[in-house]
Order: structure tokens, then sequence, then C-alpha cells
């Protein structure tokens, strides 16, 4: 919808409805995507087998159906890793590295070494 339109009133209430909805039809599909290729490069990413093991369709199947929505049905297997986030004061992320003992570690490791550390105590 970015693309230069040739005779299309941009201001037109027609052409601005039309522009929301298909901004509302395609944040599912954008925001599958973004989870997808996420900047986690150790990340395991369910929705690639997905779309890898998807096939193609025609439009004259899919029009017609009545109303639907973009829904990746991903299913993950008890041995799939998934990210855990929460946020932690900077001063607080450095005195974990310090009782740590490793003053370089990221934000990242810092939480991974606790959570492993809690899971060898109380597993």
């Amino acid at each position: 919808w970015t693309t230069t339109k040739e005779g299309v009133e941009r201001e037109s209430s027609v052409y601005q409805t039309a522009l929301a909805h298909m901004r509302s039809h395609s944040r599912p599909v954008l925001s599958f995507f973004d989870r997808m290729y996420s900047s986690d490069p150790e990340a395991n990413f369910p929705e690639r087998d997905l779309l890898f093991s998807a096939k193609s369709t025609s439009v004259e199947k899919i029009t017609g159906k009545g109303k639907s929505a973009f829904k990746a049905n991903v299913k993950k297997s008890a041995t799939d890793g998934v990210a855990i986030r929460y946020k932690k004061t900077v001063r607080e992320i450095e005195k974990a590295k310090k009782a740590i003992g490793d003053t370089n570690m990221s934000p990242a490791k810092v939480g991974e070494f606790t959570f492993d550390w809690y899971l060898k105590r109380n597993a």
C-alpha cells in the first residue's frame, strides 16, 4: 500500500478505509514473519517448519469462504526452546555479574546462568 497509486485520491474516505483494512488484515502475517526472523540467532522457530511445509493454493479456492483471518497453527513440542524475558535494572544485572564472577557476560547470558542455577538446585 505504500507504492505509487496513479489516479488514486489519497485523501478519499474510500481509499483511507481500504488502507485501514489492508493494515489490519496484514498485521497477523507481518507478526508471523517478525517472529520467524527474530534477531535471536539461537532461537528455535517452528514457524519456519510450518512455512516450508505449506502448500500453494489458487486464489479461486480461497475466495468466497467468508471472513477469515491469518493464523499460524504452530505446534511446539516439549523439547522446543522458548524465550524467557524479564526486565531488571542495569544495577541488578551488574550485581549478578559480579556475584557470578564474570563481569563481561551479556544480560541474556546472566539470565540463562541464573535460570540453570535455579534448576540445578530446585528440580
